[in-house]
């Protein structure tokens, strides 16, 4: 009512600039469940040594700063926890992969590979993963007619 006692019919000014964007995002989010795909995801790579000394630190940080050199986002957790305690802490962020490296994978310059959803980890050359890392970050194609 107005100062008047006249009924009036109340008007909203509203501007969202981006609020189709992030209705898309919200949808998106809903729809992965928060597990992004590669192309997407802020958490795409972890790299955790198995024991906490001085030169698997060192190579976990390497091979974490190759990815970013990459273009990749990687992390490598050098943490004092224990290699299970990292492992099923990072796996509720939701890492598209978790890269373990040892002694044996600084010596062959490799990885052992576990995957988002996968409970198994399988050895890799560190340049096949990168090209593969790659390929899935990559935007997806998409053709219109």
């Amino acid at each position: 009512m107005d100062e008047t006692g006249q009924r009036n019919a109340p008007v909203m000014i509203h501007r969202a600039m981006l609020g189709s964007l992030e209705r898309m995002f919200a949808l998106f989010a809903e729809h992965t469940a928060g597990k992004w795909p590669m192309w997407v995801s802020p958490r795409q790579v972890l790299v955790v040594p198995v024991t906490n000394t001085q030169t698997l630190n060192t190579y976990a940080h390497d091979i974490a700063q190759r990815l970013k050199r990459a273009g990749l986002y990687s992390h490598a957790d050098i943490s004092h926890e224990t290699l299970s305690k990292k492992i099923q802490k990072h796996h509720t962020m939701q890492y598209n992969y978790i890269c373990v490296v040892g002694e044996n994978e600084m010596a062959a310059d490799s990885v052992s590979v576990r995957e988002r959803g996968t409970y198994k980890g399988y050895e890799q050359p560190f340049t096949e993963f990168l090209d593969r890392a790659l390929k899935e970050a990559q935007l997806p194609s998409t053709t219109i007619n």
